[in-house]
């Protein structure tokens, strides 16, 4: 990835911003998507952001310090935390045998009983998982997306 903002920042000479767009997506966003929703909830992905910003920068030709907010709606790309968000909830939406629901649970026809639960842990190891960081993304999805 490091190389990545190598080639972009060689690029920052090109006064085309579709080149370097697409110089992004060739090296850096198809390294930074691979795997992502086994790596995206790691410490490790915050470095994987900041590089992300740092590159989006020399692409825009911000300074160093600038707000990357507009400069991601301005390019329109994703940030890694919405890369990672993106193909996780279809994940939990298309693989609903590994999950546990309330009637698995408890037994009993409640107003739960289609609700996914957390697997009950206290390590954060554990819920830092696909599992349970997908059903807390998936919960909050379903309370403020309700259709």
């Amino acid at each position: 990835m490091i190389t990545a903002g190598f080639v972009i920042k060689q690029l920052f000479y090109v006064p085309n911003l579709k080149t370097s767009q697409m110089a992004y997506f060739v090296y850096f966003h198809s390294i930074m998507r691979y795997g992502i929703i086994f790596w995206g909830n790691a410490t490790n992905s915050c470095m994987v952001f900041k590089l992300q910003k740092s590159v989006i920068r020399i692409m825009s030709g911000a300074e160093p310090r600038a707000s990357c907010r507009s400069l991601f709606r301005k390019l329109e790309i994703l940030p890694v935390p919405c890369k990672y968000i993106l193909p996780l909830l279809p994940f939990i939406i298309d693989k609903p045998i590994i999950f546990l629901t309330g009637l698995e649970t408890c037994g009993l026809h409640t107003r739960s009983k289609n609700q996914l639960f957390f697997p009950i842990s206290n390590l954060t190891s554990v819920q830092k998982e696909i599992i349970y960081s997908g059903i807390k993304i998936y919960k909050f999805a379903q309370q403020y997306f309700k259709p």
